[in-house]
């Protein structure tokens, strides 16, 4: 599936943008990258000038613009993405799904940089369905 397939085959109404210290150095992922696009690159404009951070827990809710299915993105830092393990992931998910019950969302889609470490990608998959609100969450990496 292409990517503009991918992110016009979801529906859900926040998506999560989870961003690490990567985006510093090299430019956002491809997926990332084109939700970006399709929302007038706040989210670029808003690292390049330091109004949203990536660190580790930060979040940074941003209003879409009309032109993606979602109607808010959730930018959540996630720090040095190469280098999370399974209690970054369960602290990952709790602040999450904290961050759920004040939105009053579910079942976001998650999206991680394929900077980020495979172990706590897959750690968030193992531990996700005990969250009530996030059992039921997509998550892709690209």
């Amino acid at each position: 599936m292409n990517l503009r397939n991918e992110i016009f085959s979801h529906h859900e109404k926040l998506w999560v943008l989870c961003v690490g210290q990567e985006v510093s150095k090299r430019q956002l992922s491809p997926l990332i990258d084109m939700v970006d696009w399709y929302n007038n690159q706040l989210l670029s404009k808003g690292l390049l000038s330091n109004q949203i951070p990536f660190n580790f827990g930060s979040k940074t809710l941003l209003a879409t613009i009309g032109f993606l299915p979602a109607s808010r993105l959730l930018i959540f830092g996630i720090g040095d993405e190469k280098n999370l393990n399974e209690k970054d992931a369960k602290k990952f998910l709790s602040e999450m799904d904290n961050m759920l019950k004040g939105l009053k969302e579910e079942s976001p889609w998650i999206i991680f940089s394929n900077h980020t470490s495979t172990a706590f990608i897959s750690d968030v998959n193992k531990v996700r369905p005990s969250f009530e609100r996030l059992a039921a969450a997509s998550v892709s990496v690209n």
